[in-house]
C-alpha cells in the first residue's frame, strides 16, 4: 500500500498510490525469492518494512524512501540488472508522502523501466537468476531487532547499516588486489 494511503486512508485513492504499491510489491518478492545474498535475519529486517505498524503506519516505508539505494545495497543482489532496475524504481519513492513524484502519476513510466530492463542483453543471457524461497527466521531473537516505535532510532539504525557497508565497500577497495587480502 502507498505512503499515502496508509498516513491518511480517507485520501482519494489516486494511480500513484497503485503504481507506488507494485514498487513496494516488487521488492517484496525481490527479497523473499529474489537472487540475493542477504542473510536469514537480515532479510527478516529488511522486510519489517513491510509489517503493519498501528501507531507509525508509513513510517518504516517512509525511512525506507529516504534510504533506498542504501537498502538495495545492502539486499547484496547477484544481478546487476535487478540491482539498476530496483534502483531506478526506488528513486521515484516519495520522500514526501503528500507529494508524490510526477512519475508516479502515470503507469508508462513504470512499464516502459520494466520493459527495459527485461529487455537488457546482459539479463536476457542470465541462465541462472539465482530465484529461491529463502529461509527468514519469523522472529529475530537480537537486542538490536526489537521493535521500536521512533522513526528517529529507525533512521539511526539505517545510518548504522550505511557506516557498516561503506567499510565493507571501502575493505573491497584495499583487497581488489587479491594478494593483498590473503
Amino acid at each position: 500500500m502507498s505512503m499515502r494511503l496508509l498516513g491518511d486512508p480517507r485520501v482519494v485513492h489516486e494511480v500513484c498510490d497503485d503504481v507506488e504499491s507494485i514498487i513496494w510489491l516488487l521488492l517484496w518478492v525481490i527479497a523473499k525469492f529474489g537472487p540475493h545474498e542477504m542473510m536469514p535475519g537480515d532479510t527478516h529486517s529488511f522486510l519489517e518494512v513491510f509489517d503493519h505498524n498501528p501507531a507509525n503506519p508509513h513510517d518504516r516505508k517512509r525511512a525506507f524512501a529516504h534510504y533506498g539505494r542504501l537498502r538495495i545495497k545492502h539486499l547484496a543482489l547477484r544481478t546487476p540488472a535487478l540491482e539498476s532496475l530496483l534502483n531506478e524504481l526506488v528513486d521515484v519513492l516519495p520522500k514526501d508522502i503528500d507529494t508524490p513524484s510526477e512519475l508516479l502519476r502515470d503507469h508508462t513510466w513504470l512499464i516502459n523501466g520494466l520493459k527495459s530492463a527485461l529487455e537488457n542483453e546482459a539479463w536476457m543471457a542470465t541462465k541462472d537468476d539465482g530465484s529461491r524461497m529463502h529461509d527468514i527466521p519469523e522472529h529475530v531473537p537480537s537486542a538490536r531487532r526489537k521493535r521500536k516505535a521512533s522513526i528517529s532510532t529507525y533512521w539511526s539504525e539505517l545510518e548504522d547499516d550505511r557506516v557498516a557497508i561503506e567499510e565493507e565497500r571501502r575493505e573491497r577497495l584495499k583487497c581488489s588486489d587479491y594478494s593483498s587480502c590473503r
